[in-house]
């Protein structure tokens, strides 16, 4: 099997950290991702896909590659019992459509079911959302997604259906 296709199912289907741009294993030199941080894990595990995460002001930022793809934030592997909520405090410069996407232990990719959309607030604001997943199983892999333009994400937190916290992730003090 070709390398790349190996890399594509160790993190994807087998859930092992990405490595980062490669050419011949070593790091891209001329490509157009050399030196930013896609798919380098940069705030426990959380990966940028068509697009770079950085932090500024404490935060996380999503800045799109201005590609025709949406860029997204990405983790896996993940090991969490749904059905889940997933509350994020972020901001972005324009309203419109997120979405939590998951995957279940066993599934080859992302089903549309297995998808939860919520309304953003867009301006300089920092607002908190509550996104319910009706996951049945266990969640190993997800996908945040943001209207087109930049996301800044400063807490997110993952509870179970007791309302008792599995997984967190704080930028800001």
């Amino acid at each position: 099997m070709a390398p790349v296709w190996n890399q594509y199912f160790d993190f994807y289907l087998d859930g092992k950290p990405a490595d980062g741009p490669m050419v011949k294993g070593r790091e891209a030199k001329n490509s157009k991702t050399a030196g930013r941080s896609n798919d380098k894990p940069i705030a426990d595990g959380w990966v940028a896909r068509n697009g770079a995460l950085t932090i500024k002001d404490g935060a996380l930022r999503l800045t799109p590659d201005g590609g025709k793809q949406s860029a997204f934030l990405t983790r896996s592997p993940f090991n969490l019992a749904g059905p889940l909520k997933v509350i994020l405090t972020c901001q972005t410069p324009a309203a419109g459509k997120g979405a939590v996407a998951w995957r279940i232990d066993g599934a080859k990719d992302f089903k549309p079911e297995d998808r939860a959309t919520f309304e953003l607030v867009g301006g300089e604001d920092w607002h908190e959302h509550q996104i319910s997943m009706p996951a049945e199983g266990s969640v190993v892999h997800l996908r945040l997604h943001f209207p087109a333009g930049w996301a800044g994400l400063r807490d997110l937190e993952i509870t179970d259906a007791s309302g008792k916290s599995v997984y967190r992730l704080a930028t800001a003090p």
